[in-house]
């Protein structure tokens, strides 16, 4: 409740304080919305794990419980054919070895059978602790769904306010140009194998426009997910240097570094995407279903750029590519990748 309570009083305030913020302001409130987006994200996903683990355990102890139960029904039976054995003595000597048998195999199961209907308690009591658990983890779960929303809501707010306040300033004609000779991109049928062309034509639009650089680049982790091992055989090029990441169907993604928007806009086979610029590095990122920045926007480390595409069917995780390029030539994002600095780090630190 304090945490939707905060939620709300943030809502509040940016209504009451719309008219006199500035985008700086803006910009720095929307970070602080996403780290906390990309905070309660990591909660959900942990205990959603947690909830997971416990799942499996009631599972395996169900398993064992059944298999406790089918030896207790089979010593049973066999007691049962032992009191039968004057029945069973008069009919063929095959009959009575089977009896032999019969009471040879109950002497040897008999002793173990405490144990097991011991093991069958502790199960079953593993089961009542995990029932407990479970309803506290959906609780959680639940009410950081709830805490989502609301921080979501905050943040939708926020970027219109910054969208009416940046088109009230003069477009860079540069931009409204490349827009329009590119917008024939999102109806192309053959969209390019990777973004060379497009990001070669960048780099000569701003060849003498570069952003004043915070120092030596880096990136921060900009989703919530795990980096993918690298692979060439999923790539159309043995040079292809981009990362991945897997993460989940809708999940918030921020700005990697402080740079200014590009490109921004839908090309098939990739879905939304955005390429962002520091200094004479271009970094592309494509795999996104929504975009949350818009061509010349200018962005600070953690501000949101998106969110990965919905749920479809059965399809629990998305992948978020990274490219980065410098001169023409692709870089290996990994070195530039500072996990101290993000979003994601500060989720897992807490």
């Amino acid at each position: 409740m304090r945490n939707l309570f905060a939620i709300l009083l943030i809502c509040m305030t940016t209504q009451l304080h719309a008219g006199a913020m500035g985008i700086a302001d803006i910009r720095h409130k929307l970070i602080d919305i996403a780290r906390d987006i990309l905070l309660t994200e990591s909660q959900i996903l942990a205990a959603e794990e947690a909830h997971s683990i416990l799942l499996n355990q009631e599972r395996k102890a169900l398993l064992a419980i059944f298999h406790q139960k089918h030896m207790g029904n089979v010593v049973q039976n066999l007691r049962n054919l032992q009191e039968s054995s004057p029945l069973l003595m008069a009919l063929t000597s095959q009959s009575v070895d089977d009896l032999v048998k019969i009471i040879m195999l109950l002497q040897a199961l008999s002793p173990q059978l405490n144990s097991r209907y011991e093991s069958l308690l502790s199960q079953l009591k593993l089961i009542s602790t995990n029932r407990l658990q479970l309803k506290t983890h959906m609780k959680e779960i639940d009410d950081n769904k709830e805490k989502l929303a609301q921080l979501t809501s905050a943040q939708e707010d926020l970027l219109n306010q910054k969208y009416r306040l940046f088109f009230k300033a003069s477009h860079n004609p540069n931009l409204e140009e490349f827009a329009k000779e590119h917008s024939k991109i999102s109806m192309e049928n053959a969209p390019p194998k990777h973004f060379d062309d497009l990001v070669h034509q960048l780099q000569t639009l701003f060849s003498a426009d570069s952003m004043k650089s915070p120092g030596k680049l880096q990136l921060i982790i900009p989703v919530n997910g795990l980096l993918c091992p690298h692979n060439h055989s999923d790539s159309t090029s043995s040079q292809d240097l981009s990362i991945c990441f897997d993460t989940r169907p809708n999940a918030h993604v921020i700005s990697p570094i402080e740079a200014s928007v590009v490109f921004a806009g839908f090309i098939p086979s990739f879905g939304q995407v955005v390429i962002l610029k520091q200094d004479d590095f271009f970094c592309v990122m494509t795999g996104l279903g929504a975009i949350h920045c818009f061509l010349g926007d200018t962005l600070l480390p953690g501000e949101p750029i998106g969110r990965m595409p919905l749920e479809e069917g059965n399809v629990k995780s998305v992948k978020l590519r990274l490219e980065l390029h410098k001169g023409g030539q692709h870089l290996d994002p990994r070195p530039y990748l500072s996990v101290h600095t993000s979003a994601h780090a500060h989720a897992k630190s807490h």
